[in-house]
């Protein structure tokens, strides 16, 4: 075994900046809004690596060296495939200008992803301490271990993917201040995610010799396979309630906590577990381990997480306390006055009236704290002559209709059509407006 291993890692060891840089890369894609662009290159490089894999094993006669290199080229065209669509779409650009050795952003960065890093490191571990643990019982028990945490990682990866969903929904509307968008999305996250592992749960314990059977056509691989998958399905769907709540945590920044909690299934209870159980149970304790981790890591979350919403919604009070100040403004133009529309507003006492032109929105005009129109021309009034197109000139009532209607702030004249004579006749008018505009000397 150890041999064909380092075949395969190998070529990934060469390639495994580039691997490493893509998972950079695909977060900072989903949090700026590309998660459809992001997965594309993910699944891109999936695609490649089942279509050529069986090329360079086989064909090529490589053997185990070529299903590694395979792998490397694939993940080497995710890495192309992201760094393009990134460079094309994504609002933070990479510059080396950019790199930064700011304290407090190094902090940031630390706060938000220890957490991932401490439950992702100590996967590994714990895996390879279920291997060695596993190992005293035989290949049988090895075999049956590792189909186990395979499938019931189908089950983790879906909710893992959901609780990333969330992330950016959390940071974003905890930075803006608006709580309870992080609560509902919170709240709906857990409630998808429950439901999704309990039906899962239930499916894998009712057939699990047979799915276990999928991987491998031996009758006792099978038979440990199922005990240990049925074992874990008892309490596997308290995960949803772990891995959600621990989003929650590393994305408003409570680092300690969201840590401990990354640590319990795979370290603080798993391990005493693995180390303890078989003594007493041989392989049944081997497959009670991972259940037992589990039902102690969310007893130890619960707590912990209702510490964390607790502060959440006296923040969240705090908020509700200061209702911050809204103003309506309301805005109208150009208002032009052609020939037609002059002519519309005059009586047959040869006086003007316009109030017509806003009865139908007076309502709505006045409804706004703020309400400015546009005056496109100036209203000079008779005594200067009214004019339409091209050189305009309004009669004072426009003015008086517009106050009435309920503007207060009024535009006069962008457009100038006259000179500084009858500009001076059209600001003799304040048609009612003195508690608002000062009075001309």
């Amino acid at each position: 075994v150890d041999p064909l291993a380092r075949q395969y890692l190998q070529p990934l060891l060469w390639i495994a900046p580039l691997f490493c840089a893509t998972y950079v890369l695909n977060p900072a894609m989903r949090f700026q809004g590309y998660p459809t662009e992001s997965m594309i290159a993910m699944i891109a490089g999936v695609v490649v690596n089942a279509a050529i894999e069986p090329v360079f094993m086989f064909a090529m006669h490589l053997g185990v060296f070529g299903a590694g290199v395979a792998t490397a080229i694939a993940q080497a065209i995710s890495f192309v495939i992201m760094l393009w669509i990134y460079i094309k779409k994504a609002t933070a650009k990479l510059s080396v200008k950019m790199i930064s050795f700011n304290g407090t952003m190094w902090k940031e960065i630390f706060s938000v992803g220890f957490p991932s890093f401490i439950r992702n490191g100590l996967f590994a571990v714990s895996s390879d301490l279920l291997n060695v643990v596993s190992a005293g019982y035989g290949a049988v028990a090895i075999s049956a271990m590792t189909i186990v945490g395979r499938i019931i990682n189908f089950g983790n990866v879906i909710q893992v993917g959901i609780g990333q969903g969330y992330q950016p929904v959390c940071g974003y509307n905890y930075g803006a201040k608006k709580y309870d968008r992080v609560l509902k999305g919170y709240n709906l996250i857990l409630v998808a995610s429950f439901i999704l592992l309990v039906i899962i749960c239930i499916l894998e314990f009712i057939f699990a010799p047979q799915i276990v059977g999928i991987f491998i056509d031996n009758s006792k691989v099978v038979s440990y396979g199922a005990l240990a998958l049925r074992l874990q399905c008892i309490d596997f769907w308290l995960n949803a309630y772990v891995v959600m709540s621990n989003m929650m945590q590393q994305n408003l920044g409570y680092v300690v906590i969201a840590s401990i909690v990354g640590l319990g299934n795979n370290c603080i209870f798993f391990i005493p577990a693995l180390l303890i159980l078989p003594h007493c149970f041989h392989f049944l304790g081997i497959a009670m381990s991972q259940p037992v981790a589990m039902l102690c890591t969310a007893l130890m979350t619960l707590p912990l997480q209702m510490y964390v919403l607790r502060r959440l919604k006296k923040k969240q009070k705090k908020e509700e306390v200061y209702v911050e100040p809204e103003i309506e403004i309301l805005m109208v133009g150009d208002i032009l006055l052609h020939d037609n529309v002059q002519e519309s507003g005059k009586l047959s006492d040869g006086t003007y009236n316009y109030d017509h032109l806003f009865a139908n929105v007076a309502e709505d005009i006045k409804a706004a704290d703020i309400a400015i129109a546009n005056q496109e021309v100036i209203l000079g009034g008779t005594e200067i002559g009214l004019y339409g197109y091209p050189n305009f000139n309004g009669p004072y009532e426009v003015g008086d209709a517009l106050a009435k209607a309920g503007f207060n702030v009024i535009g006069t004249a962008n457009t100038r059509d006259k000179g500084v004579n009858e500009m001076s006749s059209a600001l003799k008018r304040r048609f009612n407006f003195e508690t608002v505009m000062p009075v001309s000397d």
